[in-house]
């Protein structure tokens, strides 16, 4: 039976790259949260662990998606096979794939799909380096119909080991709508950004001398990335907001922990797009009703993203609370009034009147006075009074702080 890594290298048309394994931890967490953070059918997880003390750092987070998914197998040697909570696990030995083989296959039918093979290089293995040390030749994925292959291999695979899995795990396939044509690039590029970025950091812990077991700032700042990754309209969108925010929350007289959580949760409060279809996201023009209601997803993804990087808990209530409104018409909690956060009341005018200002491919940017007289127009109703008259008190510093334009030589 032809290997999953080989499977994949094919369907990749590309030679596996050299890597730090504790990167691509990062990007297979990523490609998991993505998949259970998606918002369409619960998708099928498959991890090939190698060995059974490379899982046990990963158990905790398998049992958590194990709950969210329509059926999760973590394959190692050294497991004891059977159910584990939600989990279904298969102990394999020496002359299985597995045993020297990492993957992560992650389908939910449509464009919710992500694969991610690699294999340990052969010295790291005879000089027995730890399992997270290890470097791994690799390559992923989110192309839906190679994962929807890697998830019929996988059912080919289980059929030789356990024939009651194997059937639920076809049952759950088939039940799963089809794959969507052609792999998501952006995806799969960022991968890469949030790979390097992740190597460096490693690079810069070890060189001072203390181990990483994860980056949480370069790991967010790749994820951040994505949304300007899979959207092209938000091009130095995420940045500008970032620093009219700050600028904004220094007005209102906000401490400078406050300060530094809102300009994290500016910069990633439009993380959780990574999880929007790419028809929704990149449709110009108006979206119906049900495309709006898949778009207003974003923040509570973005927040369930954000809540797995401790460091970053400051940021999370703006990621999650962006799109609230003063009136409490806004989601996704509904929240009114001072109710809100500060940080997420300050981003929601910051964000509505870059979003206005900024051109599109479908039109051109709106006139900065006639968004403002809009964004004061909806003073009390959409956003908070104290937050628009601070944002105004910012915009016309700016003015006075612009350079007069030159005169023009007759």
């Amino acid at each position: 039976m032809r290997s999953l890594v080989d499977l994949v290298h094919a369907g990749t048309a590309g030679a596996p790259a050299g890597y730090g394994k504790r990167s691509l931890i990062a990007l297979s967490h990523a490609m998991e949260d993505r998949g259970i953070a998606a918002g369409g059918p619960p998708p099928l997880v498959f991890g090939g662990f190698q060995r059974a003390r490379f899982f046990a750092h990963d158990r905790g987070r398998y049992l958590r998606i194990g709950a969210r998914s329509a059926l999760t197998v973590a394959v190692g040697g050294g497991l004891a096979s059977g159910t584990d909570g939600p989990l279904s696990v298969l102990g394999v030995g020496p002359d299985d794939p597995f045993w020297h083989d990492w993957v992560l296959v992650v389908y939910g039918g449509g464009d919710s799909a992500a694969v991610l093979v690699a294999r340990d290089h052969r010295q790291d293995e005879v000089e027995e380096r730890p399992t997270r040390d290890r470097r791994c030749d690799a390559v992923w994925s989110y192309d839906p119909r190679l994962t929807h292959a890697a998830a019929r291999w996988v059912a080919t695979y289980l059929e030789d080991h356990d024939a009651g899995l194997a059937r639920r795990w076809s049952a759950a396939l088939d039940a799963l709508p089809p794959p969507a044509p052609g792999p998501d690039r952006a995806l799969t590029a960022l991968g890469g950004h949030l790979i390097n970025a992740m190597q460096r950091e490693i690079g810069r812990e070890q060189r001072a001398g203390r181990r990483l077991e994860e980056s949480y700032e370069a790991t967010i700042a790749a994820l951040a990335s994505a949304a300007e990754a899979r959207d092209p309209l938000t091009d130095e969108h995420l940045a500008r907001v970032a620093r009219r925010a700050v600028a904004v929350g220094r007005a209102l007289g906000m401490d400078a922990a406050s300060l530094e959580a809102l300009r994290q949760g500016a910069r990633l409060h439009d993380v959780g797009k990574i999880g929007i279809p790419d028809a929704v996201l990149g449709k110009p023009g108006r979206l119906t009703d049900d495309e709006m209601a898949q778009m207003r997803r974003h923040s509570a993804i973005g927040a369930s993203i954000v809540a797995r990087v401790p460091a970053l808990a400051a940021a999370l209530p703006v990621v999650r609370h962006h799109h609230e409104r003063w009136d409490g018409a806004g989601y996704p909690d509904g929240l009114a009034g001072e109710r809100i956060p500060l940080g997420a009341r300050v981003v929601a005018v910051v964000d509505a009147y870059d979003a206005m200002t900024a051109d599109r491919p479908y039109r051109d940017g709106m006139d900065p006075d006639e968004a403002l007289r809009r964004i004061v127009a909806d003073r009390g109703a959409q956003f908070c009074p104290t937050c628009v008259d601070a944002f105004l008190s910012v915009v016309m510093l700016e003015e006075m702080e612009r350079p007069a334009p030159r005169p023009v030589a007759v």
